[in-house]
């Protein structure tokens, strides 16, 4: 199914809150990311996949209410990258380094 610029969205209650403005989805991993909708009074907001209850032909059903829709973020040009891969490299840890200085010491390194 393919879910068109301009589908209404409707909130928990069942009420239109907007419309969908662009869909994120991962194509790599053929992942849904979520939804980028216009809505009626707030500007653009990003709803999560996890807050989209059904996507149909017709309409888009979240499962929050109009208020929580309105304290939706603003999308961002770049989104972050929420993932870490192999290849990234995380800081060591204090707890880290003192195990290493520990076994530095065991093995005879120092």
């Amino acid at each position: 199914m393919v879910l068109e610029h301009g589908t209404p969205v409707y909130d928990a209650e069942g009420d239109e809150i907007g419309h969908v403005h662009r869909v994120l989805f991962d194509r790599a991993e053929d992942v849904f990311e979520g939804i980028v909708i216009g809505t009626h009074h707030h500007g653009h907001r990003f709803v999560d996949r996890d807050s989209v209850s059904a996507i149909c032909e017709r309409g888009v059903q979240l499962d929050i209410s109009a208020e929580e829709a309105q304290r939706l973020p603003q999308p961002t040009q770049n989104p972050a990258v929420m993932r870490a891969t192999p290849d990234d490299e995380l800081p060591e840890s204090g707890f880290r380094r003192a195990m290493r200085g520990v076994w530095d010491r065991l093995s005879g390194r120092y």
